[in-house]
């Protein structure tokens, strides 16, 4: 069963110090720390391009977990700051588009950390299958006493409202649904996941996390 969100409330909290956020709580440190690593920022998202499995000191207390095999394209990381670096029991690097770590806090129920980059537009639908069988392998490796908690560039549009999913889509997205859409809200369905980011209604331009070419869409989506 999927715990309350007052149940879990400081657990999410708590992650928006873990680093899993497209975009980092304090955004002048934030550049200072990441423009040193050779990592890929800006003011929605960031994501490595590091090939390799390590775990690093970047400065600043903060320490990144990342996995990747080609320093062209996709790569993915989670980045804990003082507080967390000690508490890690886990650490599960699916692919270069999926990586976990286990943390054990505090008077809580043991956290799970998922950074997730879905394939993206002009990639196969055979890697796009092959992402969200990889995903649901890798929810299916953690135990359902465990918290789950998202971050992740999954690049689909899941759509203003919420007519079909009701327990998923909290009702507050933008844009039109679309066939990757589907498939990030058939996932939340199928492990009884919501998607945080829909279930507040905001402005246009704080929902937004992508923009190009004058365009604007939403596309980084945060599930619990």
């Amino acid at each position: 069963m999927r715990p309350r969100f007052n149940g879990g409330a400081q657990a999410l909290q708590e992650s928006y110090c873990l680093g899993v956020r497209r975009q980092p709580a304090v955004k002048p440190k934030a550049k200072t720390i990441f423009s040193s690593q050779k990592l890929k920022y800006n003011k929605w998202k960031w994501e490595t391009k590091w090939k390799g499995s390590k775990s690093k000191d970047i400065g600043n207390d903060y320490q990144v977990i990342y996995h990747g095999v080609d320093n062209k394209r996709n790569g993915v990381v989670v980045v804990l700051d003082h507080n967390f670096k000690s508490r890690i029991v886990n650490i599960t690097r699916k692919s270069d588009r999926l990586i976990a770590v286990k943390l054990a806090l505090n008077h809580q129920q043991v956290t799970n950390i998922i950074s997730a980059y879905a394939p993206q537009i002009g990639c196969t639908e055979t890697e796009k299958l092959e992402f969200w069988e990889d995903f649901d392998e890798l929810l299916q490796g953690i135990p359902s006493n465990e918290y789950k908690i998202f971050g992740g560039d999954l690049n689909g549009h899941v759509g203003a409202t919420n007519e079909t999913y009701i327990n998923v889509h909290g009702g507050f997205g933008m844009g039109k649904l679309n066939k990757q859409g589907e498939a990030i809200l058939d996932f939340a369905a199928r492990h009884s996941l919501t998607l945080v980011n829909t279930n507040f209604k905001k402005r246009s331009e704080h929902l937004t996390t992508y923009k190009c070419a004058g365009k604007t869409s939403q596309i980084d989506y945060r599930l619990y």
